[in-house]
């Protein structure tokens, strides 16, 4: 056997082994260090989650991916390659935590799996069918711990788990510390959704002398966060390794790994009963008491047990939705309470994601109050000035943008609820009754007294704290991405807010004697979103044209937002010439078109020719005899200059996508799976539709509307266009490309590349 610091190369041939070596050689050449990329995930304006990947096999995977990539033209400016911005998976807190969420929901492998595991687990001799000579072999050369480790692990991977098992239960007996080992096996259990198998090798762990680690404490109670293919009691079986980790016979210090693991399976399985108790049992003192990452825990887990409750409650039962949010965001003042008075008195340190957890918990569309004291959160902790007035009405009470943002988001998956009961029937009244009989009491019964004092202090929980960046107070934090990211979200949910928001954009990234936070991607759309609901469109060009595009940071998203900011501010003079630059700064910039903001432009056109009083002043169109005394031929012929003026701004984009998608369509399907697309990639489905759309006003310009008043050139100009376009009206054509990623040609790269060039020598 040959003596290889790569165990898993042992029984591989050389050719491998080169192969691996210089794949290696490759991913530490072009890979950054991770200490990069992860201050850049603690000031992205995303979630404040751990790292996203839970290996280095998963972090090389996407680098190899991302490398094939081709690398964007315009770097200037930017301090962070496109490999790792594509890395960021979302861009708001709430659609992190469902992204974490779901992943926890993930089981690998199958019931097949789960048997095996069950069947190795119950048995203490060597498993069926494995052979004594090659685990003696194979542990000749495994008596570093590591080593031992790292081998299981890749036996794990590899399938071949009773081999494993085998190794790790002869390493017991020939006193090698296997307890890295072990910890790999339990591990491998959960994620394949075997909590039972789990806990028999836990046991069988103990009873071969081999006690638990820190580590092993962690990977149980981190493991029953995990979906599972077996019914148990998580939170039971949780609390039964707490229980024995706070023993003092375990041999093990708790510390904040343990405790944030329990209160992520209370959280999790939104257990808030477990949750309280282990919240109370946390020490006061010493190195293990409850830090920031302790607070943002339970403030995540408060929140996530909130949207459970809120998605078993019809839509219609509006106060017992209600009474829900109020008793959520009283416990979680509570909470903040706590904090800010240990950090007042210097005994805790709060962070930026503690503060975004809190945003996270307050901000609601329907809630216009809550939302507001995210403003004066940030006031508090970071100084951030208020720029807007608190609103009047005290209930809880959303905004119409707020209203509008709940409806739609609700739409998405709306049940029907004809049958469900009036808030008058008898078991309303009941559920009503059952709640005003138990009211919320502290610990120890204070009894209601307690509780209107409590409600008397929590009015004004938000308010400025003393003594802040004194020799004797805290220090407050420095604001990042997340926290514009925030602040532009309230002022946009918010009724009056839209000013406000602007203000806080100039403070954070344009004022010098600002904040002088550097936007990324997830700001400058919440950006545009924001001067949306404000009808901006001259701003959102700007804005794209002066800040994004230099920085490197436009998308096809970014044009889709400001496409409908120019959709929304349709009665706006000048719309049409901030739409044309819109295209013109897309042709510019992406090598292929996103068909969203293509269709919008459609969109817009058509609104405006349903409307002829807006073309009386619209500007970007031929000039007009407005003096003309027949009106009807004088709507015709704005109508016509429109669809003219909408041709000519759309000609190069269909040409390009025509072009992708004609190379795309006369491919043969592939006999292996299809590579995953690139950044530059549009979706098909999306590209065939704004194409037919395109055909359908082609032939409208073509047709008998227009017959008496388009000239023989505009209409040999218009003619072959819609012509070539009926192949996507094919059928087998359109269902074909409806499923395929179009990806541009190479001589789209080089035309982005000259406009590029022209922009630089003409600045």
């Amino acid at each position: 056997m040959l003596r290889c610091s790569n165990v898993c190369l042992r029984y591989l041939g050389a050719g491998t082994r080169i192969h691996s070596a210089g794949s290696q050689a490759l991913l530490k050449a072009s890979a950054l260090p991770r200490s990069r990329f992860d201050s850049f995930q603690r000031n992205a304006s995303s979630a404040t989650q751990p790292y996203p990947f839970d290996t280095e096999n998963d972090y090389s995977e996407q680098w190899d991916r991302n490398r094939e990539r081709r690398p964007r033209v315009r770097q200037v400016g930017t301090g962070l390659e496109d490999s790792y911005r594509n890395v960021r998976l979302s861009e708001t807190l709430s659609y992190s935590r469902k992204q974490k969420k779901r992943a926890r929901r993930e089981i690998r492998g199958d019931n097949k799996e789960v048997d095996l595991l069950m069947e190795l687990s119950k048995g203490r001799s060597l498993p069926e069918g494995v052979n004594p000579t090659v685990v003696n072999k194979e542990l000749q050369w495994l008596k570093d711990p590591k080593e031992l480790s790292n081998r299981v692990a890749r036996l794990l991977d590899a399938g071949q788990v009773p081999l494993a098992v085998a190794m790790i239960r002869k390493s017991e007996s020939l006193r090698i510390d296997s307890s890295a080992a072990w910890n790999r096996l339990l591990g491998h259990c959960f994620k394949r959704g075997a909590p039972l198998a789990a806990f028999k090798f836990y046991n069988d762990m103990k009873k071969r002398a081999r006690a638990p680690t820190d580590r092993t404490y962690t990977v149980m109670l981190r493991g029953l966060c995990l979906r599972s293919r077996q019914s148990v009691k998580h939170v039971e079986l949780a609390k039964r390794v707490y229980q024995q980790l706070l023993s003092p016979s375990s041999g093990v210090q708790p510390s904040h790994y343990h405790h944030h693991a329990m209160l992520e399976v209370c959280g999790t399985y939104h257990d808030m009963d477990a949750l309280w108790d282990v919240i109370g049992k946390l020490p006061e003192n010493g190195r293990s008491k409850p830090n920031a990452q302790t607070f943002t825990v339970i403030l995540m887990a408060l929140r996530n047990s909130f949207d459970n409750d809120i998605e078993s409650i019809p839509e219609d039962k509006m106060e017992l939705r209600k009474k829900k949010r109020e008793s959520f965001i009283r416990d979680s003042k509570r909470i903040w309470l706590e904090i800010i008075t240990q950090w007042q008195k210097g005994q805790l340190e709060i962070d930026n994601e503690l503060v975004g957890a809190m945003a996270t918990v307050l901000s609601d569309p329907m809630d216009e109050l809550n939302s507001y004291n995210v403003l004066a959160l940030f006031n508090q902790t970071m100084g951030i000035p208020i720029l807007l007035s608190q609103p009047k009405d005290l209930s809880m009470k959303g905004s119409a943008q707020g209203k509008w943002e709940a409806a739609v988001r609700a739409s998405k998956d709306r049940p029907n609820y004809t049958n469900w009961q009036s808030l008058n029937s008898e078991s309303d009244a009941a559920d009503e009754e059952e709640l005003e009989d138990i009211p919320f009491e502290e610990e120890g019964n204070h009894g209601l007294e307690d509780e209107n004092a409590w409600e008397h202090n929590l009015e004004g929980v938000f308010d400025p704290v003393d003594k802040v960046n004194t020799a004797d107070g805290p220090s407050f934090l420095v604001p990042n991405n997340m926290v514009l990211n925030h602040i532009l979200t309230v002022c946009r949910i918010l009724s009056k807010g839209t000013a406000a928001g602007r203000g806080y954009w100039n403070l954070f990234t344009l004022d010098e004697k600002g904040y002088n936070v550097k936007p990324d991607e997830g700001n400058f759309h919440e950006y545009l979103r924001l001067l949306r609901i404000s009808r901006s469109s001259h701003t959102a060009v700007d804005v794209i044209k002066q800040q994004m595009v230099p920085a490197g940071l436009v998308e096809g998203k970014t044009f889709h937002i400001a496409m409908s900011c120019c959709l929304r501010d349709r009665t706006n003079p000048n719309v049409l010439v901030n739409a044309q630059a819109l295209l013109s700064l897309m042709k510019d910039t992406l090598p292929l078109p996103d068909p969203r903001p293509l269709k919008s432009f459609i969109d817009l056109s058509d609104a405006l020719t349903e409307n002829p009083q807006w073309l009386l002043g619209l500007r970007g169109l031929e000039d007009i005899d407005q003096n003309s005394t027949n009106l009807t031929m004088m709507g015709r012929n704005m109508r016509w200059a429109l669809h003219k003026t909408v041709i000519a701004s759309l000609e190069p984009h269909i040409n390009r996508l025509y072009e992708s998608m004609k190379q795309q369509a006369d491919l043969p399907p592939p006999s292996f799976s299809a590579p995953s697309p690139s950044a530059d990639a549009v979706n098909g489905f999306l590209a065939v539709e704004f194409m037919i759309k395109a055909r359908e006003m082609l032939d409208k310009c073509l047709g008998s509307q227009f017959e008496d008043i388009i000239t023989k050139s505009d209409r040999d100009w218009v003619a072959p266009l819609a012509i070539k376009l009926r192949m996507f009206s094919k059928s087998e054509v359109a269902n074909k490309l409806r499923k395929a990623h179009i990806r541009p040609l190479t001589h789209h790269y080089l035309s982005e590349k000259a406009a590029e060039t022209e922009d630089a020598q003409s600045c």
